[in-house]
């Protein structure tokens, strides 16, 4: 079987964003029909995993399936997702024998979690790695320019990070994916001297200086995962998208 692409993507591509179909069914070839099974077909997509009306989204799932038809059709891309497969075992393996020594050493009950295997990133995976790596630096800087305002130190808790992170959830921001911010003034040893709540204040200013870092880093986000995507476009199909 030769290697194969995935045929005249570009209205492939249409077909994913617009959503006009129930099943989209790939042929070792590399041609592809609608809602029309054949004896030939390898792959397939199904619309609900489509998981937001964007060109973004339909062109993370092009990927997917070039990918998929790459490796059902290619050695090296077959041998590759062997290896991608083993690694994540191994990484499930080495997290479940911490669960469970942690589990006994605290004497409670040790509940496997079953593996699952993931090979393909989603499309809010990509911009949520981008987006938390930009959005750290972003609150960094916001705290060293804080800091020169008005003459504390300040930093930042996601909840997780310190032993003593409030209990009280209005002192928190909502980030996006399900995270949120609190801010504080440091104090001994670093720790909070005061967190930043509704009635301090530099509640607001700081409160709208959290959405704006929030919204830069999204958009640095978005557009950093739509630059992967049309790179990678052109490097398989060797043209540029339209």
């Amino acid at each position: 079987m030769l290697m194969a692409l995935l045929n005249m993507p570009e209205k492939l591509l249409k077909v994913i964003w617009n959503g006009n179909f129930n099943m989209i069914f790939v042929n070792e070839d590399g041609t592809w029909q609608v809602d029309r099974k054949t004896k030939q077909d390898l792959i397939t997509l199904n619309k609900s995993e489509i998981f937001e009306p964007s060109k973004l989204e339909a062109l993370n799932q092009l990927m997917i399936l070039n990918t998929k038809l790459l490796e059902a059709t290619t050695v090296e891309y077959a041998k590759q997702a062997e290896k991608d497969y083993e690694f994540q075992y191994i990484i499930w393996e080495h997290q479940e024998k911490g669960s469970k020594d942690w589990a006994e050493d605290q004497g409670t009950e040790y509940l496997e979690t079953p593996f699952e295997y993931k090979p393909f990133l989603t499309l809010r995976a990509r911009i949520e790695e981008y987006y938390l790596e930009y959005h750290i630096d972003n609150l960094s800087s916001l705290m060293d320019q804080l800091k020169l305002e008005h003459h504390y130190d300040f930093d930042y808790d996601f909840g997780d990070s310190y032993t003593f992170s409030p209990v009280d959830d209005s002192l928190y921001f909502e980030i996006p994916f399900d995270e949120k911010v609190a801010i504080f003034i440091v104090g001994n040893k670093g720790f909070p001297q005061c967190y930043i709540d509704k009635d301090h204040l530099l509640y607001h200013k700081i409160k709208n200086d959290v959405l704006r870092v929030t919204k830069f880093a999204l958009t640095y986000a978005r557009n950093s995962v739509k630059k992967d995507l049309y790179e990678w476009f052109k490097a398989q199909f060797g043209y540029e998208m339209k």
